[in-house]
């Protein structure tokens, strides 16, 4: 089985280990808690590389549960110029960073 950098999810706090992952090329790596809270990736040879974390936060005074997701995706474009986004999906809509964004 492939290896990985993830840490065990701490299901007190919803919190996952670090958010920060490197993967070897041609890996993939998924875990998950049994409050389906997840960190998974994969990495190719090419320079593709894809990283993402979800977590159980509440909403609504403690009443709600929303999974929010975070993460990032690299690739080489084809004029050969490394390409991240880096993201978060949560309670307050989705948030997208690169350098080549637009208005960024």
């Amino acid at each position: 089985p492939p290896a990985n950098n993830y840490g065990t999810p701490n299901k007190e706090s919803g919190e996952l280990l670090s958010e920060e992952v490197v993967i070897p090329p041609n890996t993939r790596v998924e875990l998950r808690d049994d409050r389906n809270q997840y960190s998974h990736g994969f990495s190719d040879d090419k320079g593709t590389q894809v990283s993402e974390q979800g977590r159980l936060i509440t909403t609504n005074g403690g009443w709600e549960y929303v999974l929010a997701k975070s993460g990032s995706y690299s690739y080489i474009s084809p004029e050969g110029i490394p390409i991240t986004v880096e993201y978060i999906a949560d309670e307050n809509g989705f948030r997208a960073k690169g350098s080549h964004i637009p208005g960024q």
